[in-house]
């Protein structure tokens, strides 16, 4: 049965995890672009890597529906999913992924469109680079949500990412533009590096906004204490409004719940 995405009708190709070996999965081909306009049989063949070694999809998962022409109308659902699965969804410009489970790291990188939507915990490096689209995580994910990437300075530059629990550490690092919000806790250096964009928190246990020169970090906690380095410059419906980073003539804004 057809399913529906933003109101267009959507052909689903279902994979279950048959074993997943100890070194993991790098499964890049897993995207709705690399599916689309083949049939079932050549989505099993598609090259994932084990390790240094190259291997077939359906050596490590049964595959069964029907894809769609292009990525905007396929879907992608994964059962028995764990944190040893990573770079599902890499470089993605349409269509859905589902993942019944947990995964590892590089969810979404480099992402451009689509929805991915996550029912247990994710890895760190969620996100990073992306461009467009939607990432939604149920449990907890690592750290660097949003971020660059390694080696790089520019990190997320459009789209939204959502965690409904906690996150690890330097979330959002050179965020431009875009939207994440965690609905938990997040650790330090949030935001670092930030030049647009805005980062939603619930509450966070470390540094904040450091070299921050744009963008918006809203911090949905009354005892949180803006840091050294923010000057408080008024308030705005039910936040304190602090700018910063000084240090670096930063026009970046801290929003606390007051």
């Amino acid at each position: 049965m057809p399913f529906k995405l933003w109101g267009e009708l959507m052909n689903e190709v279902t994979l279950k995890v048959k074993e997943v070996p100890e070194t993991g999965l790098e499964v890049e081909n897993i995207t709705p672009d690399a599916f689309a306009g083949m049939d079932v049989k050549d989505v099993s063949e598609l090259i994932i890597h084990a390790g240094k070694k190259k291997v077939g999809i359906s050596d490590f998962f049964r595959v069964s529906g029907k894809t769609a022409k292009t990525a905007s109308k396929q879907k992608i659902t994964i059962e028995g999913s764990n944190t040893l699965l990573k770079r599902i969804g890499e470089g993605m410009s349409g269509g859905e992924i589902k993942v019944l489970g947990d995964v590892g790291y590089h969810l979404g990188e480099y992402m451009t469109g689509g929805k991915i939507h996550v029912s247990g915990n994710a890895g760190s490096w969620i996100g990073t680079c992306m461009s467009g689209g939607e990432i939604v995580i149920e449990g907890n994910a690592g750290s660097y949500i949003g971020a660059s990437s390694r080696g790089l300075r520019e990190g997320m530059s459009g789209g939204r990412i959502l965690v409904l629990n906690d996150v690890g550490t330097e979330i959002g690092v050179g965020l431009m533009d875009g939207e994440i919000i965690v609905e938990g806790a997040a650790s330090s250096f949030v935001g670092s590096y930030m030049s647009g964009g805005v980062i939603r928190l619930s509450g966070i246990s470390g540094r904040i906004g450091y070299a921050m020169r744009a963008g918006v970090i809203e911090v949905l906690d009354k005892s949180f204490k803006a840091p050294f380095y923010f000057k408080q410059t008024g308030e705005e419906g039910e936040f304190q409004i602090f700018e910063g980073d000084v240090s670096f003539k930063g026009r970046g804004r801290i929003k606390v719940l007051r």
